[in-house]
């Protein structure tokens, strides 16, 4: 009796050092960031209890289903959209109260000039016979009836618009992997196009660039060709959740008619500023730097609100689809928190691309004869904020999964292209011509059908100029429209990109064959933090 209770004992023993090792395998080679709402500093590490999932009990025997820390977002997820019931603190406070301080100042300039501007304006009128409404005898001016019949066909240009961006979407979903082949064979054909040309116009020095650079990008093509499987599947699953939480397009269109409205009270500001009461150069100068900045923060920081709102939509389905903390729509908690408790890091990151931005928009307004100095400057700014936009849109990624501030996001976004930099590069390269490709045809299609209406709606002498009309409007809508939709695509595929260098195991779980695809791509250099 003795012996079998030790043999027993023993054999129980064994089981125990082999679970352990089994858990140390799966939770020794990653390691999980902070969910969102924590902070990394001055916190113990929590151990997690053996093979204990979301929501699920210690089962008795082995599970085949990957385990998470108690430290990922899966776990501390919430029915609210929200990934830790923890601190909703928010970040980086500061640069959204000057944000909205700045907004205020806008408004109340703009309150300032309007009414020197309007008495100005009210004198010009009447003292001018400019005030008949009536057409005048020149036979090219545009009659209320027909500014009427071009708003309505412009109406009937953004139908056509949204459905082309549905029907790219859908494509995308079904084909992807034979539109990035198509892709690569249609932009090399336009680089030595570009280079005949040049040669044939006998401008020796941009034929020699060209060609080089067909020869590059057709030698990059035949080198990345073996990871455009990965590049198609991932176009596949991003097309496909797009599709199913369409709520975060609807925040993308609705993000649209804010830049609308924001355009439109811009130029009235600027216009009532520097056409009404007239002021010193150094007053103008500085009100128009400042007119400058404002411009392009509020456009960075709608286009990066979109982004964050997007990237916690495919977060939440990376880390909860198939648990009962999955929201039924997603992107209502990823908007509040894109312009909740992340707001103030989307201001920061944003306000560093339009201070550039207006610096660079100010040397090119200050150009003159033999200015090669501005040239030159505009050129590196150009370059520096190139890599800014692109190392912001894995930075406010972090932001969107795991709520950091943005110099948090900044640093783990370093550290995350110091080992996946590469790769990340050339996924978005080959997902990018596809993606381009979708903008330039939704306006180059929508642009068509607006000729053709113009033909059809305005016959007789004026018809050239009503077709010219329509086909700008056309192309402006339909470039407009799908860069919302493809923008949403973007973002999708950097948010699962980072999710996965953060933790690849989520993956396994949701989508086997996604996974199986960046393991077998990148599974050398998995491992990052």
């Amino acid at each position: 009796k003795i012996k079998k209770d030790c043999k027993k004992s023993f054999k129980i023993s064994l089981q125990k050092m082999g679970k352990q090792n089994e858990y140390n395998g799966q939770y020794g080679d990653f390691h999980q960031a902070q969910p969102y709402g924590e902070s990394s500093y001055g916190q113990p590490q929590q151990q997690p209890a053996y093979y204990q999932g979301y929501g699920q009990p210690a089962p008795q025997a082995y599970i085949s289903e990957p385990k998470y820390s108690e430290e990922t977002p899966i776990v501390n997820a919430s029915p609210d959209g929200k990934f830790t019931s923890g601190s909703n603190k928010p970040r980086d406070l500061f640069w959204a109260i000057l944000f909205i301080f700045h907004l205020v100042a806008v408004f109340i300039v703009l309150g300032v000039s309007f009414k020197g501007f309007y008495t100005d304006i009210n004198n010009k009128i009447n003292n001018e016979t400019l005030r008949n409404t009536t057409r005048v005898n020149n036979p090219n001016d545009i009659t209320v009836q027909e500014l009427r019949r071009i708003v309505l066909l412009s109406l009937g240009l953004v139908g056509f618009a949204f459905a082309f961006a549905a029907l790219w979407l859908q494509l995308v979903k079904r084909f992807a992997k034979q539109l990035i082949y198509i892709t690569m064979v249609l932009s090399a054909a336009l680089w030595i196009a570009m280079t005949v040309y040049f040669f044939y116009q006998r401008i020796i020095f941009g034929g020699v660039i060209t060609a080089i650079a067909t020869v590059l990008h057709i030698f990059l093509w035949i080198a990345w060709r073996s990871r455009i499987p990965f590049a198609a599947t991932m176009l596949r699953t991003v097309a496909t959740l797009v599709h199913n939480y369409h709520g975060v397009t609807v925040v993308s269109y609705i993000s649209l008619l804010v830049s609308i409205v924001w355009v439109v009270l811009w130029f009235l500001t600027v216009t009532c500023v520097f056409y009404g009461t007239p002021r010193s150069q150094a007053v103008a100068g500085i009100l128009g730097f400042f007119l400058l900045v404002s411009f392009y923060w509020v456009g960075q920081v709608i286009k990066n609100v979109v982004h964050v709102t997007a990237g916690g939509v495919f977060a939440s389905w990376y880390f909860l689809a198939g648990t009962d903390a999955m929201p039924v729509n997603p992107s209502v908690g990823a908007l509040k928190r894109a312009t909740g408790t992340s707001f103030g890091s989307i201001c920061l990151g944003s306000l560093i691309v339009a201070i550039l931005q207006a610096i660079r928009a100010v040397l090119r307004g200050s150009r003159g004869n033999n200015q090669l100095w501005a040239c030159i400057v505009d050129c590196i700014l150009s370059i520096i904020e190139g890599l800014i936009r692109y190392f912001n849109k894995y930075a406010f990624a972090q932001i969107a999964i795991y709520g950091k501030s943005y110099c948090e996001a900044a640093k783990d976004t370093w550290r995350l292209f110091d080992s996946h930099g590469y790769m990340a590069i050339i996924n978005d390269d080959i997902t990018g011509t596809v993606l381009g490709m979708g903008i330039f045809l939704g306006g180059i299609f929508t642009a068509l059908v607006g000729a053709i209406l113009g033909a059809v709606f305005f016959p007789g002498a004026n018809m050239n100029t009503f077709i010219i009309i329509l086909s700008v409007a056309g192309f402006l809508i339909g470039l407009m429209l799908c860069v919302q939709v493809i923008e949403v695509l973007e973002s999708g595929i950097t948010t699962i990109f980072v999710c996965f260098a953060m933790d690849p195991q989520a993956l396994r779980r949701n989508d086997p064959e996604l996974y199986q695809m960046f393991h077998d791509r990148y599974h050398e250099t998995v491992t990052i933090f």
